[in-house]
This record gives C-alpha cells, structure tokens and sequence, in this order.
C-alpha cells in the first residue's frame, strides 16, 4: 500500500469518527452533589425488617432519593437516574414514603424483584401512600440521619 493511499484512508477514518462526535447523541447527564444520609425505621417499637424509603423531593427541580430497608431496620438513601447510582441524597426537604410489601406469608418482598403476586402492602396509608404520608425529612448540607417510629394501626 502506498503512503498516498494510506494517509487518505486515515484521514477517511479521522474525518468518520469526527462525524460519529457530532451525531447529537447526548451523554447522559450527570447527577448532582449528594450528602450522606442514613437512618432506621421502628415498627411498633421494634426494627422494621425489609421494606423501602422514599424521599419525594419537595420541590420542581429536585431529586427523589430511596433506601432499602434491612432486617435491622436500618436504611442508607441513594438516588438515581436511568443506570446512573450515587450514594446519598441531594440536600433539601422531602416528603417521606415508607413502604413494606409482604408475601402471603407475611415474609417480607425483597423491593429490589418484581412484586410477588399476592403480595400486600403491610403498613397503614399514612406512611405508604405518597398523597396521604404526613412524614417529611429534611437533608442539610451535611448529611444526616433521620429515624421514624412507625405503628402498624
């Protein structure tokens, strides 16, 4: 091969994947600054096992966070977008859901899988139901913690 013929095919491949760059294709955006925050969840006086924290961002242009629950009833936020994990949550004030489904045999669902049919809901409306939950939480710039003492009636 001639060196004429090669730097044209290079330059043939340099100008190709100049053009793949300018193809719109938009990196994904980038998730904003987070601050540690954890806590634990009481059920009638004991550690909740399993189950899942919500915190719905109070305001337009923030971001929800949620934490799985453990068997010890405690809890770290992370939040999310598309493939996109972080730890922690973005500082502001949210309005908390706690959410618990069970199998028919009262074992708690693993929130990560698919709910299991005939899976239920094992915790009142007032702390699973994003429109009746009067729980809040507030992230400061800091981080934290915050704990919630749930009764199941």
């Amino acid at each position: 091969m001639n060196s004429m013929h090669s730097r044209g095919l290079l330059y043939s491949l340099i100008f190709s994947f100049g053009l793949l760059g300018c193809s719109g294709v938009e990196a994904p955006p980038e998730l904003p600054a987070t601050v540690p925050f954890s806590g634990s969840i009481k059920l009638d006086g004991k550690p909740m096992n399993g189950g899942l924290v919500t915190f719905v961002s109070t305001t337009d242009k923030g971001l929800n966070a949620s934490g799985v629950v453990g068997a010890d009833g405690k809890y770290s936020m992370m939040i999310s977008l598309g493939k996109q994990e972080k730890s922690g949550a973005v500082p502001g004030k949210y309005k908390v859901v706690i959410s618990r489904f069970v199998k028919p045999n009262g074992e708690p669902q693993d929130p990560k899988v698919p709910a299991e049919i005939p899976g239920r809901e094992s915790l009142p409306a007032q702390y699973s139901v994003a429109g009746a939950s009067k729980l809040t939480a507030e992230v400061p710039a800091a981080g934290g913690t915050a704990d919630f003492d749930l009764k199941s009636k």
